[in-house]
């Protein structure tokens, strides 16, 4: 797995945006597995960045989904909006990816799904760095634009 920040560097970075350039990172998730949450929660907590999450319920449709992320996209606050797939098989991923602003987008195309990477091995730490690196480049994408 490739990241051009190790967690030091992106730490510094994060740190001089918010004491030096009051942007404080903010990244949204939305997810069906819980395990998302918790590995990028522990994350964060050691970075200087906020996180909002959404868990997908068993008997959510795509409009629980798209209706959170209308949301997340109005508020100029939220740098980068993340869906960890695969979407259980009766959302319309591309449908919900579509409505996620490009501006704001994370969403990558990893080899294998977010939820199964993060499995208690080293690479949890890394995939969880991709993620906010991603959203890292997109706040400063942001700075100088009105979301």
């Amino acid at each position: 797995m490739h990241f051009q920040r190790n967690f030091e560097a992106l730490a510094e970075d994060l740190d001089y945006l918010f004491s030096r350039l009051s942007i404080q990172v903010c990244l949204a998730v939305v997810s069906a597995n819980p395990k998302t949450f918790h590995i990028l929660d522990e994350i964060c907590q050691e970075l200087p960045v906020i996180l909002f999450e959404h868990l997908l319920q068993e008997n959510a449709r795509d409009k629980d989904a798209i209706k959170k992320i209308e949301e997340w996209n109005k508020i100029s606050g939220i740098h980068g909006i993340f869906i960890d797939r695969p979407l259980p098989s009766h959302f319309q991923e591309e449908k919900i990816l579509n409505t996620i602003r490009p501006i704001k987008n994370v969403t990558m195309n990893l080899t294998q799904p977010l939820t199964s990477i993060f499995n208690g091995q080293n690479e949890d730490k890394e995939t969880a760095l991709l993620v906010l690196e991603k959203t890292f480049d997109l706040a400063i994408l942001q700075r100088g634009k009105r979301v």
